[in-house]
């Protein structure tokens, strides 16, 4: 019995998973800590902690701070099909590109501290 439990456990491990495509993330949650390039997990210490690290909201200066951000982003990508000797036949164009669309990531978070007590709530968008 107990061989065919580590039989059924290794063809549990060693079977694959399902990768799909799932978008890109857009990590722009707060104009400085994308200023900084995303390194903002260890500082954190603005409203958007909530976001980044609740940890730090522990360290924010006491009393109640908030924090507001857009980002409009308007994405778009393009390609052309190779061509030459190796390639596989293409049907159809040899070229083609997205259609630009307007993404608005939004970002809004609070912050309260007093004395050893803090709290937060955000509401924000990394996926457009």
């Amino acid at each position: 019995m107990k061989k065919i439990l580590r039989a059924v456990a290794l063809a549990a491990l060693l079977t694959p998973g399902v990768a799909s495509a799932g978008g890109f993330n857009i990590y722009e949650m707060s104009s400085r800590a994308t200023a900084l390039g995303g390194a903002f997990t260890a500082t954190a210490d603005d409203a958007s902690a909530v976001f980044y690290n609740p940890a730090g909201m522990g360290f924010l200066p006491e009393g109640w701070q908030i924090s507001l951000n857009v980002s409009p982003i308007r994405p778009s990508n393009g390609f052309t099909h190779a061509t030459g000797p190796t390639t596989i036949a293409y049907p159809g164009d040899a070229s083609s590109t997205t259609q630009g669309t307007w993404f608005f990531p939004t970002g809004a978070y609070a912050t309260w501290r007093q004395g050893k007590w803090s709290a937060g709530m955000g509401f924000f968008t990394p996926f457009g």
